[in-house]
């Protein structure tokens, strides 16, 4: 997806550089959590019996996601489509199920422990989401590389603190994938 991304940048001509990294993982309120844990201690069963909360418009969906992990959902399962990250999120605060979103976007849900991770050992699935873009001949300009100087100091700070979040919630450092410098 991100060789893809920097490629279609590439073909018109942009020059486009990743600046932060984003994690997906499965999130969900405090007591959604408690409440699949008490039918069953495997987290895999635990998605399989989960209500999913699918963001049509993610870069990480479950369908994908499940089908890396081998788990199987009966084909009556509970199943919620929306198309934006925030309802996503905010039916997961509101303990309506368990949805696959992105540790930036839920942030500060994290933080507050309005959400956790289902299960810090499924992990996360991290991939560069944030970029420069621009027409190579503006990088030279000077307002241009004091932006980029100054988002990209900004940006270092942001996955700083992801990572310091990540490491108090368990949630393993991936390494950024192969192909997406």
């Amino acid at each position: 997806l991100c060789v893809e991304l920097a490629l279609t940048y590439a073909d018109a001509g942009l020059y486009a550089e990743a600046i932060i990294d984003d994690h997906v993982l499965p999130l969900c309120s405090p007591g959604y959590r408690d409440w699949l844990q008490s039918l069953t201690p495997d987290p895999l069963q635990q998605v399989s019996r989960a209500r999913v909360i699918d963001n049509v418009k993610g870069v990480i969906r479950w369908d994908q996601w499940s089908a890396e992990r081998d788990i199987s959902r009966p084909a009556d399962a509970t199943r919620t489509n929306l198309d934006r990250s925030q309802m996503s999120l905010q039916l997961a605060r509101d303990g309506l199920g368990l949805t696959m979103d992105s540790i930036t976007l839920a942030y500060d849900d994290l933080v507050t422990g309005r959400l956790v991770p289902l299960d810090p050992a499924l992990g996360a699935v991290r991939f560069p989401a944030y970029w420069l873009v621009c027409p190579p001949r503006n990088t030279n300009r000077r307002v241009v590389r004091l932006f980029f100087d100054w988002i990209k100091t900004e940006a270092a700070i942001f996955e700083g603190k992801t990572a310091a979040l990540m490491q108090g919630l368990g949630l393993p450092i991936l390494a950024r994938p192969e192909g997406s410098e």
